[in-house]
């Protein structure tokens, strides 16, 4: 008999689904929901348990005889109309004018508050519950409800829609998880419209379309209130279709995804999908009619809406208790973070001085790139596919571990992580010194936990010692060269300002020959419309020195402006010529593939001390349970020995 089936006969009034979860110990990974699922609808197709009306999965031949009127409760409304129909709220609509704004007061301070900045990110997160959505017909009237009425959820601009349902129509248990968040969260998702279909053998729902809105109580009603004509896609639902359409998801994700990453207007989102998804769509969806109730044994796309409640276990709930655990950091703490620039705070240098190294040719751009990296508190590197940026991620990454540092990367996909994986875990293929967290293609799924376990049941040795000549002269080399590429900057500078005053001085002894005061203010705005343009391209070029005060001029006779050509030719001829740049970065590169491979064998060696440690630690996490934490001593020890760490953006 399975532990299922035993659950469900020691509860002769039964359980929902909810409960059996809790009672079983599933978390929140959709597979093990869906596996629970799948063996719940076997059960009942040998007849074995049945689920009622009020969402009660019951035996179907309990062994009290009593049990069968135990079990039975009232239908609840709005969920079924029998045992397999689902059938929706009604709700009406209405238009009404968008709240206007109070005008903005003066700000007395430039400064920013980094608190308020914090909870402005935190309500923000709050205020759009999407995410990937796939649900279970169980646990309609729970945490999802269909809903229908007339009209577009679409807003007109300067209004936004209202739609108004009844409490009494929405189910039992519906209203109470409203009730639940109603002190923490007032918003919510309107899926629209929805895909049926079936996921591990398994009845599912996907919202095809999600649109945020708030909501609130009144009077007797559930208001919801949208505010803008903004359709994402559910991320959910792609992966599915694509699997069974032949789209690659890519592809069909492309589809949907305007540049800026925003949303789209109704008709757009209408447009794009009749087309991608055409033999998928069951009648005509056009969202002037939403049906009033689903047959979940039904396949395809349908014109219909529900409302979803955002969840603890979203990605967007995690974030914000992120974001909750950082405002409560002192300002001292924030400062020394990557949050420090984008929150106004004076920036704490840090104590370790990291070398920027390369691994591989790098240009002077990608050099650039690194060198912040290690030195500012934030970078930010953009350009087209094909510009390098993945291979000075690799040297980025490359610096910090040679400095002794642990360097995490994430990506929103895994191809990324799988070039940068196969790149930085080539540098030391025999060295177990990156963690990939999750990897779909390779059945990998990592925690912190998984990798102490590994520590502790792996081999203990003496670790290998580091010659220390070895990052001196990596450290010596990398500050060789960037003196060097400051040199060559600076004279790059020195010949464009050269350029400038003879083209300068070359108009005005032109003006001279020629003539008439005329002429001179003709010359002065074509020489003014010159410097101009000399001065765009050098700061464009990141060459420009600090541009004089508004309003002055370096004084344009033709004797001061030979004297600064003098100066500026002298200035540029006392340079000492600097070293060959292409050379320095071969030879760092070949040192630094060198010193990775000893200095990554010594890190990842456990010894034995540190070893007993860490089983100590395990053990006491194990006798804590499921709620225990890792200490920061433990987190600190694992990413002394397994530094680098790759991993999704929702993996993070």
């Amino acid at each position: 008999m399975s532990v299922v089936l035993r659950t469900i006969q020691s509860f002769p009034r039964g359980r929902t689904i909810e409960e059996l979860h809790a009672l079983l110990g599933t978390s929140f990974q959709h597979d093990e929901r869906f596996a629970l699922l799948a063996e719940l609808e076997a059960l009942s197709t040998r007849g074995s348990v049945k689920l009622q009306r009020n969402g009660r999965w019951v035996p179907a031949a309990s062994p009290h005889p009593l049990s069968k009127a135990l079990a039975a409760k009232p239908n609840l409304p709005s969920q079924t109309t029998d045992a397999e129909t689902l059938v929706a709220a009604p709700f009406s609509r209405t238009v009404v004018p968008a709240p206007v704004l109070p005008e903005e007061t003066p700000v007395e301070s430039e400064k920013i508050d980094p608190k308020a900045l914090l909870r402005y990110w935190r309500s923000a997160l709050r205020a759009d519950p999407r995410g990937t959505i796939t649900e279970a017909f169980d646990r309609h009237g729970t945490v999802w409800h269909l809903i229908s009425g007339q009209g577009s959820f679409a807003p007109e601009e300067a209004s936004l829609i209202r739609v108004s349902i009844e409490l009494d129509a929405l189910a039992p248990d519906f209203r109470a998880s409203l009730m639940r968040r109603e002190a923490n969260e007032n918003t919510l998702a309107i899926g629209w419209p929805l895909a049926l279909g079936r996921r591990s053998g398994v009845p599912a729902i996907w919202p095809v379309g999600l649109i945020a809105a708030e909501w609130r109580r009144n009077s007797g009603y559930l208001e919801i209130d949208i505010s803008a004509d903004d359709v994402l896609v559910n991320p959910d639902w792609l992966r599915g279709t694509a699997r069974t359409t032949g789209w690659q998801s890519k592809d069909l994700e492309a589809v949907f995804t305007e540049a800026d990453g925003i949303g789209l207007g109704t008709e757009d989102f209408l447009a794009r999908l009749r087309d991608a998804a055409a033999t998928q769509i069951r009648g005509k969806i056009t969202g002037e009619w939403i049906t009033s109730e689903l047959d979940p044994n039904a396949q395809g796309i349908f014109d219909a809406a529900a409302i979803f409640l955002p969840e603890d276990s979203s990605f967007t709930a995690g974030a914000v208790r992120d974001l909750d655990a950082i405002a409560e950091w002192p300002e001292a703490k924030l400062a020394r973070t990557a949050l420090a620039p984008l929150l106004g705070l004076a920036v704490q240098p840090s104590a370790t001085q990291i070398p920027s190294v390369n691994v591989g040719s790098l240009n002077a751009e990608q050099i650039a790139a690194v060198r912040a990296a290690c030195s500012a508190p934030l970078t930010v590197v953009t350009g087209p596919p094909g510009t390098g940026k993945s291979q000075a991620i690799v040297s980025m990454a490359a610096s910090v571990l040679l400095a002794g540092g642990s360097v995490l990367v994430a990506s929103k996909n895994h191809q990324a992580l799988d070039a940068v994986e196969e790149r930085l875990g080539g540098l030391a293929p025999e060295v177990p010194f990156v963690v990939r967290t999750l990897k779909p293609s390779g059945d990998v799924d990592r925690s912190f936990m998984t990798v102490l376990t590994e520590l502790v049941q792996g081999n203990a040795g003496r670790p290998r010692q580091v010659d220390d000549f070895m990052r001196e002269r990596l450290t010596a080399l990398a500050t060789s060269r960037e003196q060097a590429l400051d040199a060559l900057d600076l004279r790059s500078e020195l010949e464009c300002e050269i350029a400038d005053l003879l083209e300068r001085i070359g108009a005005r002894k032109s003006a001279h020959e020629r003539t008439p005061a005329e002429a001179t203010g003709e010359v002065e705005a074509a020489v003014g419309l010159l410097a101009r343009l000399i001065r765009f391209l050098r700061r464009l070029l990141r060459m420009d020195r600090p541009s004089l005060p508004s309003g002055q001029v370096i004084p344009s006779g033709l004797a001061n402006l030979e004297v600064e050509l003098s100066r500026l030719r002298n200035d540029r001829d006392g340079l000492s010529e600097p070293p060959d740049v292409v050379a320095l970065t071969q030879e760092i590169g070949d040192l630094a593939c060198k010193a990775l491979m000893v200095i990554l064998e010594a890190r990842t060696t456990i010894s034995h001390e540190v070893r007993e440690a860490l089983d100590l630690a395990k053990a006491d996490l194990e006798f804590g349970g499921a709620k225990a934490k890792l200490p920061p001593n433990v987190m600190q020890a694992i990413l002394a020995h397994r530094p680098l760490w790759l991993a999704s953006v929702l993996g993070v």
